[in-house]
């Protein structure tokens, strides 16, 4: 009943508008709250996706042990790159010169391939379940 309001579908699908064009931004029970401030997944994975080294990511939430919620990201870098010393700080200072100090991941792992759906789309459902074990974590 939610999902239908008068004689439109509600998706949950959020846009933005800029010079007469639609991007998509998310959707919203993707939003994260961090430090008291939402931020939308899809932008952080977008800006880590800008950087050399990275193939592809997803970012998601991640609860602290206090309760507190901080971003996670999951990534695969490009054919020939390894996870090197500093990686994960190169990646966390990336996003921080591009979008604002707060949106950054606090925890980082590397895999060889994100999980995919049988339509190729990225499997959050799989990615979300993976453990944070290695993750690296920088304050």
């Amino acid at each position: 009943a939610d999902t239908m309001r008068g004689d439109w579908i509600y998706t949950g699908d959020r846009f933005i508008e800029e010079d007469g064009f639609y991007y998509f931004q998310g959707r919203a029970d993707d939003l994260i709250k961090v430090s008291g401030q939402w931020v939308w997944p899809l932008e952080v994975e977008r800006c880590l996706n800008e950087h050399p080294d990275v193939h592809e990511c997803a970012v998601l939430a991640h609860e602290l042990p206090d309760r507190r919620m901080t971003l996670r990201a999951v990534v695969a870098l490009r054919q020939g790159h390894a996870p090197r010393e500093g990686q994960t700080e190169a990646l966390q200072n990336f996003v921080k010169s591009r979008l604002a100090p707060f949106k950054y991941p606090r925890f980082v792992s590397y895999i060889e391939d994100l999980p995919k759906t049988g339509t190729g789309k990225l499997d959050r459902q799989a990615v979300k379940a993976m453990p944070v074990d290695g993750a690296e974590r920088l304050a």
